[in-house]
């Protein structure tokens, strides 16, 4: 009997543990996933009442649903396609994204 009890313990945190690969805004469109850092992050920042600035709030917020920072900032622009060099500045590498970028206006 208790190899069956920890039989169906392994399972339901095997079941448990799977539920939480997936993230919850992978369903999101583009505007669902704007409109939840623009809310989480004022939510951050009033909640703390200014202790941080609004910037790290968005930073935050974005690292905590992984999504990336340059959502919040880049609407009038980007329809969710590919921007060039994204993925660098995500990485923190801005040294490489200001060659690619120079690089780029060459062309």
């Amino acid at each position: 009997m208790k190899i069956f009890y920890s039989f169906c313990l392994i399972f339901f945190f095997l079941i448990n543990s799977e539920a939480q690969n997936h993230p919850a805004t992978a369903n999101y469109d583009l505007k669902k996933k704007r409109l939840l850092i623009q809310t989480c992050s004022t939510y951050l920042y009033n909640s703390n009442q200014g202790q941080i600035d609004a910037d790290s709030s968005v930073v935050l917020t974005c690292k905590a649903y992984k999504l990336p920072v340059l959502l919040a900032y880049d609407e009038g622009y980007n329809d969710g396609t590919y921007l060039i060099g994204s993925d660098l500045i995500e990485k923190g590498n801005l040294e490489a994204a200001k060659q690619l970028f120079a690089k780029s206006k060459k062309t």
